[in-house]
């Protein structure tokens, strides 16, 4: 069975995903930026810098994954980040 993670942050994804690499070891399995998406909607200079889709395997059964949440994007699909729903299983 394979247990995977995501969470979702407001801009600090990167700074999360660089930490807990430095806690568990090993590499990014998958590192995208919102500015390598073709997309219809404009984004901010800062968030084209912000994390599309980031990955870390922590061992055979087990990957953190994350992304950052975009005002632009998110609130079109009526999704609001809000601490406690930024976890899913």
């Amino acid at each position: 069975m394979q247990l995977n993670h995501y969470l979702s942050f407001n801009g600090q994804t990167e700074a999360a995903f660089n930490f807990y690499k430095s806690a568990f070891g090993g590499e990014f399995s998958m590192l995208k930026r919102y500015a390598e998406m073709p997309s219809e909607h404009p984004l901010s200079e800062k968030e084209k810098q912000y994390l599309l889709h980031v990955a870390l395997p922590i061992n055979d059964h087990t990957v953190l994954m994350g992304s950052d949440y975009t005002e632009s994007l998110c609130a079109q699909k009526n999704f609001k980040l809000v601490q406690g729903n930024n976890h899913h299983i």
